[in-house]
């Protein structure tokens, strides 16, 4: 059973509204399609919802299992967002944290960590700066360094 199959979406929000688009989005990136620029498709919907200008919500929290967990299926395959939209969603909840159930926040916990194991192996292979920073504040997030990935990403940007 996926993450998405044990959250009920329809009860959490996110920037505009009701989550029960969300799992959706989360399917239509199981085919690990390209992000070929920052408007690429479900990647933009996805950002635009869960983390919108720099706010997260339940659902935020929520979709990150999903996300690891397709990544887990073909790490390889792994695009920007795989590793971005995670690490800055937990970053923007270590700086204020979300509501969110206890059981929903120990699967985020793990996803992070897992999400971590699979940066730190994409990294000595990955070419692009930008990946590789992502890749790296995912390391860092799964470590608890926060304020570091936070600060690498800034850097980015």
């Amino acid at each position: 059973m996926t993450a998405s199959q044990t959250v009920d979406w329809q009860q959490l929000h996110h920037a505009y509204g009701a989550a029960g688009d969300i799992p959706a989005l989360l399917q239509r990136t199981e085919t690990f399609p390209a992000e070929t620029d920052w408007q690429a498709e479900p990647w933009f919907s996805l950002w635009s919802a869960l983390y919108h200008q720099g706010d997260i919500y339940p659902a935020s929290i929520a979709a990150v299992p999903q996300i690891v967990s397709t990544l887990s299926q073909a790490p390889s395959k792994a695009t920007l967002s795989f590793f971005l939209l995670p690490a800055s969603i937990a970053i923007a909840d270590n700086d204020n944290p979300v509501d969110a159930p206890a059981e929903m926040r120990e699967s985020f916990a793990n996803a992070l960590a897992a999400l971590g194991g699979f940066a730190a192996a994409a990294l000595p292979t990955i070419t692009d700066e930008h990946m590789a920073k992502a890749a790296q504040a995912a390391v860092l997030v799964s470590q608890g360094n926060f304020q570091q990935a936070g600060e690498l990403l800034e850097a980015d940007a």
